[in-house]
C-alpha cells in the first residue's frame, strides 16, 4: 500500500532531485509520528529537521523505493536517543499540534473542528496505553504501514507487534466502553 505509493513516486527520479520529492511527500507523515511520541511541537519540530539533515548527509546511499521506512528508522532511532538525553518531556496542547502540521487540502472550519476533537479524543485514549503499543498503533493505524514494514522501523518481529496491537485495540476497547458509551 504505502510502498506502491513509494515506487509510483519515485519512478522518474531524473526529472527532479529525489531527495525534495523525500523531503516534500513524508514531512507530515514524519512529524506527526513525532508528535504522536513526544507531544512538544517545538521539540518535534527539531527532531524531524535532524532526521531529514541525516537522510540528505546520506542521500546517495538511499533506496528512494523505502524512502518513508527508512525516515521512520531513523526518526525512532531519534526519538530513542532524545529520551534517553531527556528524562521528562513536556506536553503541548494537541490545538497548537493541529495548527502547525502544514497540510496541502483546504478544510472548511466546521470539517476543522471535527478533525480537532477527533483528534483530541484518539489522542486521550492513546494516553493509557504503553509505550511500545502506543507505537504499534500509530505505526498501524495512522501512518497505515504494513507490519513487515512496522517491523523494518522498530527491529521488533511482526507477531510481537501483532500482539501489541491486539492488546492496545483491546485496552483502547475497554477505555471506549467504559467512559465513552
Amino acid at each position: 500500500m504505502v510502498m506502491n505509493r513509494l515506487q509510483e513516486l519515485f519512478k522518474n527520479t531524473a526529472e527532479s532531485d529525489p531527495f525534495e520529492k523525500l523531503y516534500t511527500e513524508f514531512f507530515t507523515p514524519v512529524y506527526r509520528y513525532v508528535f504522536m511520541r513526544l507531544r512538544d511541537k517545538d521539540i518535534s519540530m527539531d527532531i524531524v529537521q535532524t532526521v531529514f539533515l541525516k537522510a540528505y548527509q546520506n542521500r546517495n546511499t538511499i533506496r528512494y523505493d523505502e524512502g518513508l521506512r527508512y525516515l521512520y528508522t531513523i526518526a525512532r532511532n531519534t526519538l530513542i536517543d532524545h529520551l534517553r538525553k531527556k528524562h521528562s518531556v513536556a506536553m503541548n496542547d494537541l490545538d497548537e499540534f493541529m495548527e502547525r502540521i502544514p497540510d496541502s487540502s483546504v478544510i472548511q472550519p466546521e470539517q476543522a473542528a471535527i478533525s480537532d476533537d477527533n483528534a483530541q479524543f484518539v489522542q486521550k485514549l492513546l494516553g493509557f496505553l504503553s509505550e511500545s503499543q502506543r507505537e504499534a498503533i500509530t505505526l498501524r493505524y495512522i501512518q497505515e504501514l504494513d507490519y513487515d514494514e512496522m517491523a523494518l522501523i522498530t527491529g521488533k518481529s511482526e507477531s510481537t507487534l501483532r500482539q501489541s496491537v491486539s492488546r492496545g485495540l483491546r485496552i483502547l476497547q475497554e477505555h471506549y466502553t467504559t467512559h465513552y458509551e
